[in-house]
């Protein structure tokens, strides 16, 4: 018989937050998810978490602060503070739950963040800042916003085409300022993982990049690798043929094998 999968939706500061396990409730590993930009927060029950969920892990997943149904404007920073306060959401241990309005508690054992593209480069950043994070996993991580796109030697899209995107597809879901974007565009932001290649090189850190990738240039997550790998702690995981990569990715069985090792190794 296969153990029951519970799924639930909270609210905390002000953000959404869906998570889900499988089987008993039990003291396990959490791990919260960052999509992409332009792109839809993942559900804990997409196909693509199945592996994840059958392991044993908690899975939790935040709407970033002032998209979809978390309240308030986005900043692109405080995508940042929204996995800090989902860190903090899961060492809390309890809520309640929005549809049921029934208290749910649990106990995360440790926890690792794991983010896709955009949200690759949030988790680097956000789990460079915490003091409750030792493992990220980033997958197509853009590394340094301040030259997307303007290196010749890479071949990878520009802010701008997200935001031409972003303004057809997404005009009222992300909720972005014009000087928010422009400081985007510019470099402006927070959110540039090479700053913080000192406190990565403390963390355990897992970076996978597809070397067909036209979006991010696989390059990117090659020059964090030789910044932050002093410690030792680092890998890199280049996938030869792959194309630009996201959450998705990790529904693939070479991927999911990787990342699950990963995480359970000491």
């Amino acid at each position: 018989m296969i153990p029951k999968v519970s799924r639930f939706a909270a609210r905390y500061k002000g953000l959404m937050i869906n998570f889900a396990y499988q089987g008993a409730n039990k003291p396990r590993k959490a791990i919260i998810l960052a999509h992409g930009l332009p792109s839809s927060p993942s559900k804990p029950l997409d196909q693509e978490f199945s592996g994840l969920l059958k392991k044993g892990f908690m899975i939790f997943i935040p709407q970033y602060r002032g998209t979809f149904d978390s309240y308030g404007k986005s900043t692109i920073e405080n995508c940042v503070d929204t996995i800090l306060d989902t860190i903090s959401f899961v060492k809390r241990g309890h809520a309640t739950e929005l549809f049921s309005m029934k208290n749910v508690a649990w106990k995360a054992s440790e926890i690792i963040l794991i983010g896709g593209s955009f949200g690759a480069s949030i988790v680097l950043v956000a789990g460079a800042k915490s003091k409750d994070v030792d493992k990220i996993i980033a997958i197509a991580a853009p590394t340094d916003y301040r030259d997307a796109g303007k290196r010749p030697q890479y071949s990878e899209e520009k802010i701008s085409d997200d935001r031409r995107i972003m303004k057809r597809v997404q005009p009222f879901t992300w909720r972005l300022s014009d000087s928010t974007w422009r400081k985007f565009e510019n470099g402006e932001l927070d959110i540039n993982a090479v700053d913080y290649s000192r406190q990565l090189s403390r963390k355990r850190v897992l970076l996978i990049h597809g070397m067909s990738d036209m979006d991010v240039n696989f390059r990117r997550s090659g020059d964090l690798y030789r910044m932050i790998n002093n410690g030792h702690k680092a890998r890199l995981m280049l996938i030869k043929n792959e194309g630009h990569m996201n959450l998705k990715a990790l529904g693939r069985p070479m991927v999911s094998l990787q990342v699950s090792k990963w995480i359970m190794a000491d």
